[in-house]
């Protein structure tokens, strides 16, 4: 009876157990950029309201360490219908060209951060 009873009891568990699966894969490992003694960092944090985020890149002094500025490079309206983990896109790559910081990010969209000025600007794919 007891032996039944438990074989019950965990056939009941096993059907009703959670995966325990990551929704997503953790977000890329992007490298830091050393450039002309500056130091360009990749970062994603929530914001105040909790439902947007915002993908941003800080610049920092190397030898002092002493942050320069930072700016957001685009920030994600959360859809409150879905989960949150989901629906985050991260950086993924960034690389010098010209004056230019380029990153992009999961969704493969492109955005120049111009370094003088650090104005972002979305870069248009190009047609085939």
């Amino acid at each position: 009876m007891i032996k039944t009873l438990l074989l019950s009891f965990l056939s009941v568990l096993t059907f009703f157990s959670v995966d325990v699966y990551a929704k997503r894969v953790p977000p890329p490992e992007v490298k830091p950029i050393e450039k002309d003694g500056i130091q360009y960092t990749a970062h994603f944090e929530p914001l105040n309201d909790d439902h947007q985020a915002r993908a941003f890149v800080q610049a920092s002094d190397l030898k002092t360490n002493k942050e320069l500025w930072q700016t957001t490079v685009y920030k994600i309206t959360y859809n409150p219908k879905l989960e949150r983990d989901v629906q985050d896109v991260y950086i993924s790559s960034m690389e010098m060209r010209d004056n230019s910081l380029v990153v992009v990010n999961e969704k493969k969209q492109s955005f120049r951060i111009d370094l003088k000025t650090h104005e972002v600007q979305p870069i248009k794919p190009e047609k085939h």
